[in-house]
């Protein structure tokens, strides 16, 4: 059942039931005050009677032509009476019994108490009371209850009409507050049903009725909108991940397909491997970044632990000095003396993270450039940056930077070397250890600038880290 069913059941039940119970012990409270009220008439009347009959009747008891009970507005009854001797023999009756009064003997009830007797024709109400002065004598007195049963009738019919009126009322409101109060309900299920169903761009977007709704709304279409990024961003990933791996293999295949069509020298088959040993290159370290940023996705949370990190950035840059060599960049490097900060986390894969910052400096600059290396460090965060002399990033490019493949239009026309990895790889390392990394403009070189913060901790350095920082100048050329 939808909920707007459940809804309209749930306050039919209690409605029907609640005013089922209150009609009809409104109809039963009614009737038997109607029915007192009788009983009452014909138990003082019987007794008036009997008294009436030992006065006047001496010991040839009789009936008095004393009318019947008035227990209404419209007059006395019709009277039924009969006088039965101790062996129920019948001493009087009147003629209203028509041939159908029935035996002393089979009236069970105790004197004096009113109960149902029924006739042929016609269906009254009786009591028995002694006859005073004369033992064993008894007075049957009975009269009509067609009154009351039309009452009750009547009674019935009200009741059951008064019900069907205010159920059929209950269930009118009932849907229509039940609609009001269960459309953005309904809303919000056919968005989550579209976006089950694979349509990511349904949306719950204003609802009208409770805050909670909502609020709900706002939540769905936000994780709709997060999904939707996500399976976007991982369509343009498998699409670039194809397209860049398609480069070196295509270098590959082409050039040993090339080389083999005839038979060539020594020289060549030796350059054609040369070429085919960079493509496969190329595509190692592509295919190694690619399962880099495959782990980071789906690896548990990180369990860190202390790690001083000013070592992690002695090891960084002794792992990307042949390269700065190899380009006759010179890396300045500053950081505050005596500092033994520490971080919580990974020791390896900060220590990447802070090597592809390097490797993105010394590539996006031009050869014999500086590159300038900043740690700071303060109560509550270590800050890293790496300042290039590079053409810089676009603002409207920076927040996409860090985007797997992303590559702007400045680094486009330029070509650079690398998978176009690396800087979605650092800013996964950066996110699960709770740190931050923004791109800005290089206030000192006139590139860019790559600050990457990290949580401090504020225990004293953990001895036997695992790290042997290799020995690096300030001054890195």
């Amino acid at each position: 059942m939808t909920l707007q069913r459940r809804l309209v059941a749930a306050v039919m039940a209690v409605t029907v039931l609640t005013l089922g119970l209150g009609l009809a012990s409104i109809a039963f409270a009614v009737n038997r005050a109607q029915e007192r009220q009788l009983d009452q008439a014909l138990v003082n009347e019987a007794r008036e009677e009997a008294h009436e009959c030992a006065r006047d009747g001496g010991d040839a008891l009789m009936i008095s032509a004393r009318p019947g009970p008035a227990a209404n507005d419209i007059g006395p009854l019709t009277k039924y009476a009969a006088l039965f001797d101790a062996e129920g023999r019948v001493l009087d009756e009147t003629l209203t019994w028509v041939g159908h009064r029935p035996r002393l003997g089979s009236l069970a009830a105790p004197r004096g108490q009113p109960f149902d007797l029924g006739l042929p024709h016609e269906n009254l109400r009786a009591v028995t009371v002694p006859v005073p002065s004369h033992p064993g004598v008894v007075l049957l007195l009975a009269a009509p209850r067609t009154d009351l049963d039309l009452d009750e009738a009547y009674m019935r019919r009200a009741m059951a009409m008064v019900f069907a009126v205010a159920s059929a009322w209950t269930f009118m409101v009932a849907m229509w507050f039940s609609h009001r109060l269960t459309r953005d309900h309904a809303r919000i299920m056919e968005v989550a049903h579209r976006a089950a169903g694979g349509d990511l761009s349904a949306r719950v977007a204003a609802t009208h009725s409770d805050a909670d709704a909502a609020q709900f709304g706002r939540d769905l279409d936000e994780t709709l909108d997060r999904l939707e990024a996500s399976v976007n961003a991982q369509r343009r990933f498998i699409a670039n991940a194809a397209h860049e791996l398609r480069t070196p293999l295509t270098a590959l295949v082409g050039g040993i397909s090339l080389t083999l069509r005839r038979e060539r020298d020594a020289a060549t088959y030796r350059e054609a491997l040369a070429e085919a040993l960079d493509a496969s290159e190329t595509l190692s370290a592509l295919t190694d970044d690619l399962l880099a940023l495959a782990r980071m996705g789906s690896q548990a949370p990180l369990t860190p632990e202390p790690v001083a990190f000013a070592p992690l950035v002695d090891l960084a840059l002794a792992d990307v000095r042949a390269e700065a060599q190899a380009r006759r960049c010179e890396i300045v490097y500053e950081a505050p003396s005596g500092d033994d900060a520490q971080v919580l986390g990974a020791p390896q894969d900060l220590r990447r993270a802070l090597r592809n910052l390097l490797e993105n400096a010394l590539r996006h600059g031009p050869e014999g450039a500086a590159v300038q290396v900043q740690l700071r460090a303060d109560p509550q965060a270590l800050t890293f940056d790496v300042d290039d002399a590079g053409e810089g990033v676009a603002p409207d490019e920076r927040a996409r930077i860090f985007e797997p493949f992303f590559r702007g239009a400045r680094s486009r026309a330029s070509d650079h070397p690398g998978s176009g990895l690396g800087l979605s790889i650092t800013r996964e390392i950066v996110w699960r250890h709770r740190g931050t990394l923004r791109c800005t403009a290089s206030p000192t070189l006139g590139g860019a600038r790559f600050t990457l913060t990290l949580p401090r901790v504020a225990a004293p350095p953990a001895p036997g880290s695992g790290l042997t920082p290799a020995p690096t100048p300030r001054e890195d050329g």
